[in-house]
């Protein structure tokens, strides 16, 4: 009897039955109907895991390599080094990036519902670390979407990024033409009510994503901003009047770094920090903000606290679409401020507030804004006591 009837003669008498017959099809009936997307998404998980075992003795194979150097060459003795590759290997096999995509956003959506949302650009947490895992998840989230738009328009836009507008601070988005004014070096001016379509798409999904998280934030910032101009003036000053030395909103106008230099014919890379930081790099400007400039000068000699202000501020990052987040200590919990890259300029281009001597250095205006956008506003941040703006980080 061949192999293939053995299979159908079940009880090995050598002769095959009516009912082992009948058997032997619904059996091979049950196998017939076995739905493909089963056996599909089985080698679907499969696949996944065989790659996250293949990263993961990738890293394990770099870290003995490096064990296996003598500890002459490290400076580092055998046992502290093979600590040092068990805890890289074992953090490696937890992180996120491991995880399949359905237990990564549940991961995700229960973390950004452990801090307090207070608008859609602005949350806080009394766990610092809490607090920065959901800083860095918001920020890969609109990097994300500024990437995948800009994709979808690649054959207007060339080159060029769709940057990232904050909603809650700075010039109302569909009041902001002169945003558009970046791109008419780049492309004809029919093309400028696209650009604007698409920030305002950003936001619109940013805004879908953190109602499928569940979050439900408030809108008081976007409320307030509904009768605002191009300049700004209730990020500005409230929609008041402006302090003793500031310049008149119709003054004002809300340009990223490199714009300034585009409409002066130069062009150079802006960055957070240019060679560390000094006391010195904290130039006061048309704000009585004395307190927080002498807050900032003092913060310059400690770059380790410095740097910790800004959360992923490596420019290859998200920073490359204009999305910084400055953290503050206030009122016994930090808080996260999520802003763009724009700046209140005069029309020549100078900034009117806080500056670098270096133009190409941020980080003094960042700080800046991003205090004032905490108080709602820059005219809610003149006078102060210089204490209280030292606990930062």
């Amino acid at each position: 009897m061949t192999s293939n009837l053995k299979e159908i003669d079940t009880d090995g008498d050598d002769k095959i039955s009516f009912n082992e017959f009948q058997h032997w099809l619904k059996d091979a009936a049950k196998a017939r109907s076995l739905p493909a997307q089963v056996a599909t998404r089985t080698t679907s998980l499969l696949r996944k895991r065989a790659r996250r075992k293949y990263h993961v003795e990738q890293v394990l194979a770099s870290l003995l390599r490096d064990v296996a150097k003598p500890a002459a060459s490290t400076g580092v003795s055998y046992m502290r080094r093979r600590l040092a590759m068990l805890t890289a290997a074992s953090a490696m096999v937890g992180s996120r990036v491991f995880m399949p995509a359905k237990e990564r956003a549940a991961a995700d959506k229960s973390l950004v519902r452990r801090v307090n949302w207070l608008s859609s650009t602005h949350f806080t947490s009394t766990n610092k670390k809490v607090g920065e895992e959901v800083a860095l998840r918001v920020m890969e989230r609109l990097a994300s979407l500024c990437t995948s738009i800009g994709a979808k328009h690649q054959d207007e836009m060339g080159d060029a990024s769709v940057m990232f507008e904050d909603p809650d601070f700075g010039p109302r988005l569909e009041k902001a033409r002169l945003v558009a004014k970046k791109y008419v070096r780049l492309f004809p001016a029919v093309l400028a009510g696209m650009v604007l379509s698409m920030f305002a798409s950003v936001l619109c999904r940013y805004d879908n994503w953190l109602a499928g998280m569940g979050i439900r934030v408030p809108t008081t910032a976007r409320e307030a901003r509904k009768s605002d101009t191009e300049h700004g003036e209730v990020s500005l000053y409230g929609g008041g009047t402006p302090p003793g030395g500031s310049p008149k909103p119709s003054a004002v106008w809300w340009r990223r770094p490199e714009e300034v230099e585009l409409a002066s014919g130069g062009y150079q890379q802006p960055i957070l920090f240019s060679e560390g930081a000094e006391s010195k790099d904290a130039v006061q400007g048309k704000l009585g903000d004395c307190f927080l400039i002498s807050a900032m000068s003092v913060l310059a000699t400690r770059d380790d606290l410095l740097s910790d202000v800004f959360v992923n501020w490596n420019p290859k990052g998200p920073a490359r679409f204009g999305i910084y987040v400055a953290r503050f200590f206030k009122g016994d919990t930090w808080h996260y401020v999520v802003m763009d890259d724009k700046l209140p300029v005069l029309r020549s281009g100078k900034p009117v507030f806080a500056r670098c001597p270096d133009a190409w250095e941020l980080w003094v205006p960042f700080i800046e804004k991003g205090y004032a956008k905490l108080h709602q506003n820059y005219a809610s941040i003149v006078g102060g006591c210089v204490f209280t703006d030292f606990m930062w980080t």
